[in-house]
């Protein structure tokens, strides 16, 4: 909308100071600022072949705004009631269309739920203490092994998180974790005996430890 190219204009131009440093990065031939009406489209404001830093510019705002509007919203909640959580559910890995930055992100959050992948190592690198962080076990092609279900909660203690996110109560062919009768499927069991040995003894004192931040400068 308005304000948002509102807001990316005037990113660019303190990023870019001048009209003319900014064409000399596009490749574009903008007389001033007020010929920068809307946000660059490749092969009509611009041509992807001679530079990318249009698309690239665009795609770095928008990653930016979408963390800026989660750290607003939260501020917004905590004033409501200090005690709540505010996060996300189902995160991707990096990526074309999902590339924002995670030290920003977890700074802005105090919960998280994620789809597994290489984003772990940024979640357990930059997460707070005090985060509550889980990925999900219940699909049932992962979950129906026994190794896989008595795994997933230790492989999760050790990453830093701090439970099992099960999907879901019922899904698929092999139903989910609880039959359509209300009994236990045989995956269900395994991971519940596993999770009461986490929490007891070692595995209680690993996950009530607090874990320092590192200070990380590149990961």
């Amino acid at each position: 909308d308005a304000q948002t190219f509102r807001l990316f204009k005037e990113r660019m131009q303190t990023r870019y100071r001048t009209i003319d440093a900014l064409n000399a990065q596009w490749g574009t031939g903008y007389a001033s600022w007020e010929d920068l009406r809307d946000f660059p489209r490749p092969g009509a404001d611009y041509d992807p072949a001679v530079s990318v830093a249009p698309s690239l510019q665009h795609r770095l705002f928008m990653d930016d705004l979408f963390i800026d509007t989660i750290a607003e919203n939260r501020r917004q909640l905590k004033a409501l009631d200090p005690r709540n959580r505010f996060g996300l559910s189902g995160t991707r890995d990096p990526g074309h269309y999902s590339g924002f930055d995670w030290w920003k992100l977890m700074n802005n959050i105090d919960h998280l739920t994620f789809y597994d992948g290489i984003q772990r190592e940024a979640i357990r690198s930059f997460r707070k203490p005090g985060d509550f962080i889980t990925s999900f076990i219940g699909y049932d092609f992962y979950s129906l092994s026994e190794r896989n279900a008595r795994w997933f909660p230790w492989y999760e203690l050790f990453s830093g998180m701090q439970g099992v996110a099960i999907y879901a109560a019922s899904s698929a062919d092999y139903h989910g974790f609880v039959n359509h009768d209300l009994t236990l499927p045989l995956k269900t069991r395994w991971l519940l005996e596993d999770v009461r040995e986490l929490k007891g003894g070692v595995g209680k004192a690993i996950l009530t430890a607090t874990r320092e931040r590192a200070p990380i400068a590149v990961l």
